[in-house]
């Protein structure tokens, strides 16, 4: 479930990008609730400096729901995507099924018998 979970994190932020010409949009208003004031003042259309996004107003943005709308204040300042969270979900359960999995066939246990 982890992987699948992973890769439909990554397909709902390439349905983003893609929807959007290849920028991830980043709303004003959850810039400026996540503490970046001077990037949320920065007029539509202006790519944000050191990321993949692209500030955008809900107006102008295709499949708005899967961009960076959800603001992230603590611990890390940041604007995030549902795709993000999903990813983020999934990253570790993905890393729990690979040791489970190597712990398993190292101890010869190859699961139930297939039927």
């Amino acid at each position: 479930w982890g992987f699948r979970l992973l890769l439909a994190g990554a397909a709902l932020n390439f349905i983003a990008i893609a929807a959007n010409g290849g920028w991830m949009p980043v709303d004003p208003q959850a810039l400026a609730r996540a503490g970046f004031e001077e990037e949320a003042a920065l007029p539509a259309g202006s790519v944000l400096p050191s990321s993949k996004g692209v500030v955008a107003v809900r107006e102008d943005t295709t499949a708005w729901y899967l961009t960076d709308i959800i603001a992230v204040k603590r611990p890390l300042r940041r604007v995030v995507s549902v795709g993000d969270l999903m990813i983020a979900a999934a990253a570790p359960l993905a890393l729990a099924e690979i040791v489970l999995r190597n712990r398993r066939a190292r101890a010869g246990w190859h699961g139930p018998p297939c039927r």
